[in-house]
C-alpha cells in the first residue's frame, strides 16, 4: 500500500511540475523557431525557473503524505525522481526534442531539486 501511494503521489507530482513549468513560461517570449539553440535557450530558462517549485512540491508532498523517517523520504524521492524522469523520455521522444531535453544542464538542475525536496525534511530534523 505504501508503493502505491507514493506510486500515485509520483504522477500527480509529475502533473503538478508540468503545470508549474507552463507558468513559469508564459511570461517569457515564444520559441516560434525550429532551431535548436533558440529552443535549447528557451528550456534553460524553462527548468531553471521551475527547479524551485518543483523542489518546493515534491518537499510538500512529503509533509501530506507525513513521510519522517530517512528510509521512507530516500524512497520517496527515488520513486518520484524516476517517475518523472521516464514520463518525461516519452515526452522527450514523442516530441522528437531528447537530445535538448535531456542534454540540457537545467533539466538536471530540476531533477535534482525535485529528489532534494524530500530529503530537506531530513535537514530540518537533525536542527
Amino acid at each position: 500500500m505504501k508503493y502505491l501511494k507514493l506510486i500515485i503521489t509520483g504522477f500527480v507530482l509529475f502533473a503538478a511540475v508540468f503545470i508549474a513549468e507552463l507558468l513559469v513560461t508564459l511570461p517569457l517570449p515564444m520559441a516560434a523557431s525550429e532551431d535548436a539553440e533558440v529552443i535549447r535557450q528557451y528550456l534553460v530558462w524553462e527548468f531553471l525557473l521551475t527547479a524551485i517549485p518543483a523542489g518546493v512540491l515534491s518537499y510538500l508532498a512529503a509533509k501530506v503524505l507525513k513521510l519522517k523517517e530517512k528510509p521512507d523520504l530516500i524512497l520517496a524521492s527515488v520513486i518520484w525522481t524516476v517517475i518523472y524522469l521516464a514520463l518525461m523520455l516519452v515526452i522527450a521522444i514523442g516530441n522528437q526534442r531528447t537530445g535538448l531535453i535531456f542534454g540540457n544542464y537545467a533539466f538536471y538542475i530540476l531533477v535534482a531539486c525535485f529528489f532534494a525536496g524530500p530529503l530537506v525534511q531530513l535537514v530540518r530534523k537533525s536542527k
